[in-house]
C-alpha cells in the first residue's frame, strides 16, 4: 500500500544512491514486479554517492527484480 505501489507493478527510484527507497520497493512489488534505480552520474560525483550506488548494483546480484542503472546527466 506504500505510494500506491503493489505487487506486480514497474517502479522506478529516480536519484536511488544507496537505494533505500528502491529496497523497500523492491520488496514489495515482489518478484512479479520490478524496480529501475537509476544514479544520475552527475549526483555519482562524490566518493560517497559511488560507493553508495556499488551497494545497490550489490544488492540488485541477489534481487533479480531491481536493476540499477547510472544516467548521463545535463546541467542546462
Amino acid at each position: 500500500m506504500f505510494a500506491g505501489i503493489k505487487s506486480g507493478d514497474k517502479v522506478s527510484d529516480y536519484v536511488a544512491d544507496a537505494g533505500y527507497f528502491t529496497r523497500l520497493f523492491a520488496s514489495v512489488v515482489g518478484s512479479t514486479g520490478h524496480v529501475y534505480a537509476v544514479e544520475p552520474t552527475a549526483s555519482s560525483s562524490s566518493s560517497i554517492s559511488l560507493k553508495a550506488v556499488a551497494e545497490l548494483q550489490g544488492y540488485a546480484v541477489t534481487h533479480p527484480n531491481v536493476k540499477v542503472t547510472t544516467a548521463a546527466h545535463s546541467k542546462d
